[in-house]
C-alpha cells in the first residue's frame, strides 16, 4: 500500500506518553520514514512549547507549526479546598445546579466507591475506567451523550473522542499529575460555547497521590542497566525499554530519564500553585499575565444553575449505536 497522507491526532500523546505508558508512539517515526513522500500532519488541541518540539524531535519531521491556542473563556475556573472528609458533600452541593459533569479521580476504586455513594444521594450516573469492558464502556459513553445520565466518575481513560457538547461542569477530585492534563480534561466542558465550570477539590494530600503515581510508572537507570545486564524486568518495563533503547543510545536515555523526572515533578509543584489559589487561574493554566474575568481568584465565587433534563431512553445496543455513527442522515 501507498500512502500519500498520514495523519496523527491527539498528538501529544508522543510526549506525554511515549517515554512511559504508551512507547510504542516513539516508533512512528519509522512508519513516517517508510512512506517518506507521504504529507505528516499532527494534530492536538493542547500543547505547549516542550510538546511541539517534541513532536517535531519524536516523529523525525520538520512540520509547519500553525498554532491556534486559545483561552477558554466560557469556562469559569474554581478551587475548592476541600479534605478528603468534605468532598463528598461538596459533591452532593454542586451536582443538583451542575448540568452533564464528569467528575475525574486518580484512583479507580474510588471512583466507583463515589458513585455508589452519589447513587445512593439520588443522583444518576455511571462509572468509567480502564478495568471495564468494551461493552460497558460504550454503554457509559451512549448514556451519557444521550443525557439519559448527569455524571460519569471517570479516570483519565475518559476522554479522548468524547464528543458531547454541552458538558457543563468538570470536577477534579484529586489533582491532576500536570496543568497540560488539567487543560485538556477541563476542555471537554463547554464545546458549545455556552457558560461552563471547572472545578478543582483541592487539599495539599492530594498531591501525594500524584507523586507515588510519578514514582510507581516512571522509568529508572537502575532498571535500564538491570535489562542491559539481561536480569529479568517486569513484561511491561521490559517492552518499554526494547523500544526505547531501539530508539535511543544508552547515554541519550539517560539523559532523556533524568529530563523526564524534573520535568514531571516540576508539573505536579506547578498544580501544587494553581491549588493555593493566590493569583489569577487563568494566568497559571495558561501562562498569561492576569487577572481575567473568568475565575474566581479575580472574580470571587460563583454559583451556576445549569439545568438539563435527563431522557428517558429505549434501550440501545452499543453495535446499534456504532451503526447509527454511519448511517446517512
Amino acid at each position: 500500500m501507498s500512502f500519500s497522507h498520514i495523519v496523527i491526532d491527539e498528538a501529544h500523546c508522543i510526549s506525554e506518553w511515549g517515554y512511559d505508558f504508551r512507547p510504542h508512539y516513539l516508533l512512528l517515526n519509522e512508519l513516517i520514514d517508510y512512506f517518506f513522500s507521504a504529507q505528516v500532519m499532527a494534530l492536538t488541541a493542547t500543547a505547549n512549547e516542550k510538546t511541539i518540539d517534541d513532536i517535531q524531535r519524536l516523529l523525525n519531521r520538520k512540520l509547519n507549526v500553525i498554532d491556534y491556542r486559545t483561552i477558554r473563556e466560557n469556562i469559569f475556573l474554581k478551587v475548592l479546598p476541600a479534605a478528603e472528609s468534605n468532598k463528598m458533600e461538596l459533591l452532593q452541593q454542586i451536582l443538583p445546579g451542575a448540568g452533564p459533569t464528569i467528575i475525574y479521580f486518580s484512583s479507580k476504586r474510588l471512583c466507583d466507591d463515589i458513585h455508589i455513594e452519589l447513587m445512593a444521594s439520588g443522583f444518576k450516573g455511571m462509572t468509567y475506567h480502564s478495568d471495564m469492558n468494551y461493552e460497558d464502556r460504550m454503554t457509559v459513553q451512549l448514556s451519557f451523550h444521550n443525557d439519559a445520565i448527569q455524571y460519569v466518575c471517570a479516570t483519565s481513560a475518559f476522554g479522548m473522542g468524547i464528543n458531547k457538547k454541552n458538558i457543563r461542569t468538570v470536577i477534579h477530585y484529586h489533582v491532576p499529575k500536570s496543568k497540560f492534563q488539567y487543560v485538556q480534561e477541563i476542555g471537554r466542558a463547554g464545546r458549545d460555547g455556552a457558560p461552563s465550570q471547572a472545578v478543582l477539590l483541592y487539599h495539599p494530600d492530594d498531591l501525594n497521590i500524584a507523586y507515588h503515581f510519578l514514582e510507581d510508572s516512571r522509568l529508572t537507570e537502575r532498571e535500564l542497566q538491570f535489562y542491559l545486564d539481561g536480569i529479568q524486568l517486569d513484561e511491561e518495563k521490559h517492552e518499554l525499554l526494547a523500544i526505547l533503547t531501539r530508539r535511543f543510545s544508552v547515554n541519550e536515555l539517560k539523559r532523556i530519564l533524568n529530563e523526564e523526572k524534573h520535568t514531571k515533578y516540576a508539573a505536579i509543584e506547578e498544580m501544587k500553585n494553581y491549588g493555593s489559589r493566590m493569583t489569577c487561574l487563568t494566568g497559571l493554566l495558561y501562562d498569561v499575565e492576569g487577572p481575567c474575568q473568568h475565575c474566581s481568584v479575580c472574580m470571587g465565587d460563583q454559583t451556576f444553575d445549569f439545568q438539563t433534563p435527563l431522557k428517558l431512553l429505549p434501550q440501545q445496543d452499543y453495535k446499534d449505536y456504532i451503526n447509527s455513527l454511519f448511517m446517512s442522515s
